[in-house]
């Protein structure tokens, strides 16, 4: 029963922290598009 229930954890811990790793990379992919133009700028100074 223990057992089971470490197991449920795991699975539950590695299922948020999947979704909190797609959720950032989605928010760096949106900040990254927004501000693509001021990088290009900078990169070509």
């Amino acid at each position: 029963m223990k057992l089971l229930i470490n197991i449920i954890a795991i699975i539950i811990i590695a299922v948020v922290i999947g979704f909190q790793f797609s959720r950032t990379k989605d928010l760096y992919n949106k900040k990254y598009d927004e501000n693509k133009d001021e990088f290009d700028k900078k990169n070509n100074d």
